[in-house]
């Protein structure tokens, strides 16, 4: 393989090196070039920067190129049956697992000073609890180290108990990052855990962006607690929070909350939500 200005051309060569000449022009990198057992057609699996693959057949000069799988299953590593009439080839359709997918992430939060301050930061600030897990599943963005592999994600429906901020709601759609799938583990550390009947304090972002997903609130770990027995709320992940927080109850959050969006957003805060967009929440 080669590459060319509009891709990555296909080469064909004699055993030894003469006659080299360029047989199809891909726009994909192309791995698993593959001979049929009579020489006449040649399979092979083109992917690109996410990891989406599919199986092509052409014939030996190129010609006749078919397709015989949807690039979304990231099908790939095509071997031909002896008699030529079948083509295996790997996969992860139906929940199965990308090659490479072991992850392990330190991230690298940036902790608002103080509650205010994350608060003036969110779309959302509510109460809930988890009532569903959905997944999970393969998805979303490629991991930022350049892995083609896409993420292990799982959402979760939260039914509203109480709102701070933003407009009211019944339920939201939750998204947490890392996982497991078989034998393909994806780890973030600090990261949020969820599970069913799970009540949580939540500071919301905007909606993830990716449009080949559902639309969700990411759950943040800078912004979760979970909500005590005794109306408390408490962080498992201690020192990725603003600090004075644990400890509080819910109706002094919601005080706190209030009292905040009534007065001038920080002027040094990293990044605020105008009330217009998300107001506070009538009690």
């Amino acid at each position: 393989m080669r590459q060319s200005d509009t891709g990555n051309q296909i080469m064909l060569a004699n055993a030894d090196g003469s006659t080299l000449r360029s047989i199809a022009d891909i726009q994909s990198m192309v791995e698993n070039l593959l001979w049929s057992p009579d020489g006449s057609r040649i399979a092979f699996s083109p992917f690109d920067h996410l990891g989406n693959a599919g199986i092509f057949v052409m014939n030996a000069d190129g010609s006749g190129l078919q397709q015989l799988t949807e690039a979304a299953n990231a099908d790939g590593e095509p071997a031909w049956s002896p008699d030529g009439t079948q083509i295996a080839f790997s996969s992860k359709r139906d929940g199965g697992q990308p090659v490479n997918c072991s992850w392990i992430t330190n991230a690298d939060l940036a902790v608002p000073g103080s509650v205010e301050e994350l608060t003036w930061m969110s779309q959302l600030v509510l109460t809930g609890t988890v009532v569903e897990a959905l997944g999970p599943a393969f998805g979303g963005p490629a991991h930022h180290d350049g892995s083609p592999d896409p993420a292990i994600y799982t959402d979760y429906i939260l039914e509203v108990d109480r709102q701070f901020r933003g407009q009211p709601l019944e339920s939201v759609r939750l998204r947490t990052y890392g996982g497991t799938i078989g034998d393909c583990v994806q780890a973030y550390d600090p990261n949020v855990e969820l599970s069913e009947g799970m009540q949580v304090l939540l500071f919301l972002g905007e909606q993830h962006p990716d449009e080949a997903l559902p639309p969700a609130h990411v759950a943040n770990v800078i912004g979760t607690w979970a909500i005590s027995a005794d109306d408390t709320i408490s962080s498992s992940t201690m020192g990725y929070h603003p600090p004075g927080a644990d400890g509080l109850t819910i109706d002094q959050i919601a005080a706190l909350v209030a009292e905040t969006l009534s007065d001038e957003p920080p002027i040094d805060a990293f990044h605020t939500v105008p009330l217009e967009e998300s107001p506070a929440t009538p009690q």
